[in-house]
């Protein structure tokens, strides 16, 4: 006979039997359909990309004891969008079989989705947005004869903006002639992989150190499709200078990328404007010369073969001061710096003049030293 803790024992046994029983037909009755998921290196959300490479698919899962089927997978509410701006002929669809998909107990079948045309061919050039839809199936048990039901998931798909691929440029605009106008100056972007922007034209502006404003417009492109490099075109460059602002490749998305634009003079006229500054030095220093010479050889000799014609060292001189200035004035001023302005020609102008008149010392000097005549 039990004694009274063994029927106590019993009791709870019992008990917590019924409850595990309980339990059980609970999950029994929420997992006794399939579910409809994305697969699980697809995160929450499908995206353009990973449907073009192969990699977009759901998942039909069936988490119950016993074999179950699904039919009639079909992907519905997608107002897919091409980069032309038409919504026809496009479809996200899953890849299977149009009959009966039996999926295993505890197991999954995995369904590739893929973009299609009307044709039947595929395509990538959609616009960029976040589109939403709905993947329906009927899940049935045949081997009980159960009743079918719809299942249903739901299904984010994400064409991205484009995206440079760089976070910043640096662009050097070269004008044919001082105080001139750069005008439709075009450059490309570089997209980070290829996309489909929309075609909408956009406009950004720059702005230099001194107020003057440049109008940057992205180019509206004439053909759909997958692109490496966005186009964008610059109005009117007028003060030379640093231009400096931000852009974007696609409409929506501001600053994404920060341009530098230096608005310069050809090399040509710096280099002319430091040789004039030479050439002055030596015909006013010619000039001086010949003032200071006894009225015996100003009548023996021609002033301007004086001043146009000098001696051999005053031509090495010269040259030798011309290099020096090119070296120095020329590398301060102009080379990785933008030049064009007033300020900009007076320097190189000056420069050529100090340059020549300190080589003229310099030479002057030594001559004096060693009890040589100057020339």
């Amino acid at each position: 006979m039990l004694s009274l803790n063994s029927k106590r024992h019993c009791r709870a046994l019992a008990a917590l039997l019924l409850l595990l029983a309980c339990c059980s037909a609970t999950a029994s009755s929420t997992d006794e359909v399939l579910k409809i998921e994305l697969c699980p290196s697809l995160s929450s959300q499908l995206s353009l990309d990973q449907v073009t490479r192969g990699e977009g698919c759901v998942r039909i899962v069936n988490s119950t004891p016993a074999s179950r089927f699904a039919s009639n997978v079909r992907l519905t509410d997608f107002h897919l969008i091409r980069s032309t701006g038409t919504g026809a002929a496009v479809r996200l669809s899953a890849a299977s079989p149009p009959n009966i998909v039996e999926v295993a107990a505890f197991e999954s079948v995995v369904l590739p989705l893929t973009l299609t045309t009307g044709d039947g061919k595929k395509v990538d050039d959609l616009r960029p947005g976040t589109y939403r839809g709905v993947l329906f199936a009927t899940d049935t048990d045949k081997s009980t004869g159960g009743k079918a039901q719809q299942i249903s998931g739901n299904i984010v798909f994400v064409v991205p903006p484009p995206a440079p691929a760089v976070s910043s440029m640096t662009l050097w605009v070269y004008r044919s002639c001082p105080w001139g106008v750069a005008q439709n100056y075009t450059f490309n972007v570089p997209l980070a992989q290829k996309a489909n922007p929309d075609l909408d034209e956009q406009r950004f502006v720059l702005q230099n150190d001194d107020g003057v404003l440049a109008t940057v417009h992205r180019t509206a492109l004439d053909k759909a499709g997958p692109i490496e490099d966005f186009p964008f075109r610059i109005d009117r460059l007028t003060d030379a200078g640093k231009y400096q602002g931000k852009i974007a490749v696609s409409a929506g998305t501001s600053g994404a990328l920060q341009v530098n634009v230096n608005l310069t003079d050809h090399a040509a006229w710096p280099f002319l404007t430091m040789l004039l500054g030479v050439l002055i030095a030596q015909f006013a220093k010619q000039v001086l010369k010949y003032s200071a010479k006894a009225k015996s050889d100003k009548e023996s000799t021609s002033f301007i073969l004086y001043v146009l014609f000098p001696s051999s060292g005053e031509v090495l001189r010269t040259l030798i001061a011309l290099l020096i200035a090119f070296v120095t004035a020329f590398k301060s001023f102009y080379v990785g710096r933008p030049f064009g302005t007033s300020m900009d020609y007076i320097n190189m102008f000056l420069s050529g003049t100090a340059v020549k008149l300190s080589v003229d010392f310099v030479a002057f000097a030594a001559l004096r030293l060693t009890g040589r005549s100057p020339s």
